[in-house]
């Protein structure tokens, strides 16, 4: 799981309320879910010409490094990079 700043912080920019993105078309698909509410936190989309990953927040907002270097691990993973 990935926890975000949802709170003023000196660290990060604050995510006070993410947004769920909704896969649309053929070969888009949910990759992430909020755990709160279990709507899509993220999209990924593999088409012949590109792929692409959407998420409800920035990724700079993950807290640890560790987590962030892990979540861009598997999009690039599920794009086949």
């Amino acid at each position: 799981s990935y926890k975000y700043y949802n709170e003023l912080n000196s660290e990060s920019y604050v995510v006070e309320n993410p947004d769920a993105v909704e896969p649309a078309g053929k070969n888009a698909y949910t990759v992430f879910r909020y755990s709160e509410n279990n709507l899509s936190a993220g999209t990924l989309y593999n088409g012949d010409a590109y792929s692409t990953c959407v998420l409800g927040f920035p990724i700079e907002s993950v807290k640890e490094q560790a987590k962030r270097d892990e979540l861009l691990k598997g999009i690039l993973q599920a794009m086949g990079l």
